[in-house]
């Protein structure tokens, strides 16, 4: 039990394929293409962004 006690979780990260993981990522939600997002959009999700900063 690598030094923990029976009935913690502990914080060791379970081995992860990253490649794997992100093949399957986006094959369930799409890949992000930059170029399908306009300029519109962009600024206005800068906007709330900075709505956001100044409301902390």
């Amino acid at each position: 039990m690598r030094g923990q006690t029976q009935y913690g979780k502990g914080s060791a990260q379970r081995p992860t394929d990253s490649k794997k993981y992100g093949d399957n990522f986006d094959a369930i939600f799409g890949k992000l293409n930059v170029n399908d997002h306009s300029d519109e959009d962009i600024e206005k999700d800068k906007a709330k962004t900075k709505r956001k900063e100044k409301k902390k």
